[in-house]
């Protein structure tokens, strides 16, 4: 079939052309125009195809099929003619009127298209005005409620790019939008979390941007919902803030605002008998765990303020609840690099107590010790190799029962307890990716009969995991480290986690 020009094109969208006919000529067309299409392409191709047929296009084939082939492809044709055009020709006469019309559609696969039209208003902070005071902006923000996560994100993300333009944030905060967010933040579940995440967001830019957030009232009604008499909606909004505190623009903004202020109430103050105050406490524990896991940020500020590694030995300690399931947990996040792992060497009584509870541990204790070890021992670095070498072996040299470890976590391995068993393996998978990790491993000789033994393990779930182990081994070992083994490893690498043998494969302590 020859490529179809642009008079083809309309013809075929215009004319009673089969479904067929229309998507392979417009598959074939948007496949000619490349990844990008120049200003002056996009003109031709607008004159000939005029904003009003392809919206026409999309939205008829949308109340055919809203999640056909045609309409993916037209969605994607419009958004690629239209990506060199300058947001004042977009907003233009009736494709204006088009704009509003897919902002409002049905079809996620439309509003998408449309929201991603809008964001060329970005390309200038006058543009960025123009859209906030424009009507656009009210439709905008009716697309956080939109019931599909992906329109919804793209929308709020809009929105916040638009507030980071500078001489913006007054005027997103005096437009019409303010007052819809304020409805939607009172549609309990995803929505209300998406308007929080998007103020949240917002007030990280910089103190007037939090000022203008508590202003309008939506992050003083999130502090009004953590001090609810309701633990319904104080859990919610806690579990809510749990998925806010993951960078640290939105930490500072937790902080100036005083939200950590409460969450801390709720670590030292909460009655432990009561099982929503237990709930409560360990999502507050897992958002100061989730604050320590972000690289590069300054915890500093945190600890001076709550002392919370302090106390964290106490929380590991605790025979309520979760709460000790949880602080297992914590460990593993402020470990989960460099940074943390310089705060647990600095503050050894955390690992020392980590290491008392799961010493004898079973089940879902031990599940989350051991996955809180593979994070710490998983750190590694190019640029600081010896320095994180040493802080992940000293941790490994901690481990209770050594020179046994290595022989008690191949227990642990063949267990036939899945959770205990990913765990074990990731923990493994972590210490191979060390040299004295390699080092140890080269000594445990029926840990590495069971790695090489391909007939000990059926399922693929776990002929992979060993097949990861070992490729680990083979990565950041050497012959001069394993011996013998280090050629069988490579072998096994080679054949691939799924190859049999005829002949079984061990390790023997002479290699």
């Amino acid at each position: 079939m020859p490529v179809p020009s642009y008079t083809d094109i309309n013809k075929v969208l215009s004319q009673d052309s089969t479904y067929e006919e229309k998507l392979a000529a417009l598959q074939l067309f948007n496949a000619s125009l490349g990844d990008q299409v120049s200003l002056d392409e996009a003109n031709g191709i607008l004159q000939q195809l005029p904003p009003e047929a392809l919206y026409a296009a999309v939205t008829l084939a949308a109340d055919t099929d809203a999640e056909s082939p045609l309409v993916v492809t037209l969605c994607t044709l419009v958004v690629k003619i239209f990506a060199p055009v300058p947001y004042a020709q977009l907003t233009a006469g009736h494709s204006y009127d088009y704009l509003v019309e897919g902002l409002r559609h049905f079809s996620r696969h439309i509003r998408l298209m449309t929201l991603q039209l809008v964001e060329k208003c970005l390309a200038t902070a006058d543009d960025t005005k123009n859209m906030l005071q424009s009507s656009l902006v009210h439709d905008i923000v009716a697309s956080i409620g939109f019931q599909e996560t992906n329109v919804a994100q793209k929308a709020s993300s809009l929105l916040y790019q638009a507030c980071a333009k500078p001489g913006c944030l007054d005027v997103f905060f005096a437009s019409n939008a303010i007052l819809l967010l304020k409805q939607l933040v009172n549609v309990r579940g995803a929505v209300s979390f998406r308007v929080y995440e998007l103020f949240i967001n917002i007030a990280g830019l910089s103190d007037a941007a939090l000022a203008k957030g508590e202003e309008c009232g939506i992050l003083l009604q999130l502090r009004d919902e953590l001090n609810s008499n309701d633990t319904m909606i104080r859990l919610n909004a806690v579990e809510s803030l749990s998925e806010l505190a993951t960078n640290a623009r939105t930490v500072s903004a937790l902080i100036n605002s005083h939200i950590l202020d409460k969450l801390n109430e709720y670590l030292d103050s909460m009655d432990t008998d009561s099982i929503d105050d237990i709930l409560i406490k360990s999502a507050a524990l897992k958002i100061f765990g989730n604050m320590y896991s972000i690289q590069d940020f300054d915890s500093a500020c945190i600890e001076q303020q709550y002392a919370f590694l302090s106390r964290l030995p106490t929380f590991i300690q605790s025979d309520v609840g979760n709460i000790q399931e949880v602080a297992l947990a914590v460990v593993g996040l402020v470990g989960s690099h460099a940074q943390g792992l310089a705060l647990l060497e600095q503050r050894p009584e955390i690992m020392d107590a980590f290491f008392d509870a799961t010493r004898y541990a079973t089940g879902v204790i031990k599940t989350t010790g051991l996955q809180s070890l593979s994070k710490i021992l998983g750190v590694t670095s190019r640029t600081e190799a010896e320095r994180i070498d040493a802080m992940t072996f000293a941790v490994f040299q901690a481990m209770p029962d050594q020179p046994n470890s290595l022989k008690n976590l191949l227990s642990t391995v063949r267990q036939p307890v899945d959770p205990v068993r990913f765990a074990a393996f990731a923990l493994l998978e972590s210490i191979a990716s060390h040299p004295w990790g390699v080092e140890a491993i080269s000594h445990t000789f029926e840990l590495l009969g069971y790695l090489l033994d391909r007939s000990n393990e059926h399922e693929r779930t776990w002929q992979e995991w060993k097949f990861s182990v070992v490729k680990q081994l083979v990565d950041t070992g050497s012959e001069a480290v394993l011996g013998r083994h280090y050629a069988m490893l490579q072998m096994y690498v080679r054949q691939g986690p799924y190859h049999r043998d005829n002949q079984v494969l061990t390790a023997m302590e002479s290699g």
